[in-house]
């Protein structure tokens, strides 16, 4: 067997390859540089091929009964919230069913309303429309009777005797016309 590996005393300790050569047992000099190196892995984890397999075993157990217990922690407190969001919504469908009802009982007054106020608006106008349907007479001095105006109302006694403007002959009539359009155009 080949002895390429020569171990020094213990206060230089080194390993010798073929062309390397390691310090086993750090200098004076190299203090300091591994007091460094021990603060940048305190927070590694260990080397799990350091470890046997049974001890790999429980310490995988060990994360998975820490990570079902996270878990199952997790789903408590999501099943509490689901438990507190859903009081929530059942009280906010009692009160808009509780508003809907109120809603719906002042529509339906609105609507009973509605339907009497056009009932009393529609016996209103039959009332109006049956005045004005009356015959309405106005004396006519030449006729030597009455004639009729259906809004008669509007209209002064009107006297073909004493016109307030002189029109003869067939232009009385045409007269007489404009005046019934104007007359209704106001109705």
């Amino acid at each position: 067997m080949d002895n390429s590996f020569a171990m020094a005393t213990s206060e230089t300790s080194s390993v010798t390859s073929q062309d390397q050569t390691y310090n086993l047992v750090p200098s004076q000099d190299e203090g300091a540089g591994k007091e460094q190196q021990h603060k940048a892995r305190r927070g590694k984890k260990r080397s799990k091929s350091d470890l046997s397999d049974d001890e790999l075993h429980e310490e995988r157990k060990a994360a998975n009964r820490r990570s079902a217990q996270r878990c199952r922690l997790r789903q408590k407190q999501l099943i509490e919230d689901l438990t507190v969001k859903a009081d929530l919504l059942k009280e906010q469908v009692d009160t808009m069913q509780r508003d809907k009802a109120l809603l719906k009982s002042q529509l339906d007054s609105a609507l009973a309303e509605n339907c009497k106020l056009r009932l009393e608006s529609q016996q209103t106008m039959m009332a109006r429309s049956a005045q004005q349907q009356q015959p309405k007479f106005a004396p006519n001095a030449a006729a030597g009777g009455m004639k009729f105006f259906p809004n008669a109302g509007l209209l002064a006694n009107f006297n073909n005797s004493n016109p307030p403007f002189a029109i003869g002959g067939d232009g009385q009539a045409a007269a007489e016309a404009v005046l019934r359009q104007a007359l209704f155009s106001f109705s």
